[in-house]
C-alpha cells in the first residue's frame, strides 16, 4: 500500500510540475540578423540588416523610370555607416556617390549624406526583408523610388 501511494505521489509531483509553454517563439527566418535557429514559430520580431550589396531594380524620379538609362547601379552599404552608389550608364559613363548614412531610432528610414556637400536626403523604408529593400523619399530633385535586391 504504501508503494501504491508513493508511485500516485511522485506521479502527481512529475505531471503538476510538467509545463506545456507550446512552440518556442522567435526569429524563424534564417536571413534575419536575429535568427533563432531554436524558435519553432515566427512571432514577426524579425529584424534585418542594410549592410550589404544591392542591385537596384527600380529607380523613378517623378515617375520617370532612371534605371532604363543604365546598364546597371548598385548600393554598397558597409558596416562603418558609409556607403557607395555606383554604376554604368547606357553610354559608358562610370558614376559613383560614396557618403555616409543614419539610419533612424524607428528603423524605418535612412537619411544618406554624400560626401560631395549636396545634402542629406531621407527615405522611408518601405520593405526590408533578407532578399530586398524598397524605399522612398522627397529629395531636392523630386519624389525617387528606389527598390533593390541583395547580391
Amino acid at each position: 500500500m504504501k508503494n501504491i501511494i508513493l508511485t500516485l505521489f511522485i506521479l502527481f509531483f512529475l505531471f503538476s510540475c510538467s509545463k506545456d509553454d507550446g512552440p518556442i517563439k522567435g526569429c524563424t527566418d534564417p536571413l534575419a540578423a536575429n535568427y533563432n535557429s531554436a524558435a519553432e514559430e515566427s512571432d514577426g520580431s524579425c529584424e534585418y540588416s542594410l549592410i550589404g550589396d544591392w542591385e537596384l531594380t527600380k529607380y523613378t524620379l517623378d515617375s520617370t523610370n532612371v534605371l532604363a538609362s543604365y546598364k546597371y547601379l548598385y548600393f554598397d552599404v558597409y558596416a562603418n555607416s558609409t556607403y557607395d552608389f555606383w554604376g554604368e550608364a547606357n553610354d559608358g559613363t562610370m558614376i559613383q556617390s560614396l557618403g555616409t548614412y543614419v539610419i533612424g531610432s524607428s528603423k524605418t528610414t535612412i537619411t544618406m549624406t554624400p560626401n560631395n556637400g549636396s545634402g542629406a536626403e531621407t527615405y522611408t523604408i518601405t520593405q526590408l526583408n533578407g532578399k530586398t529593400i524598397s524605399m522612398s523619399g522627397n529629395t531636392s530633385i523630386g519624389t525617387v523610388n528606389i527598390s533593390a535586391f541583395k547580391l
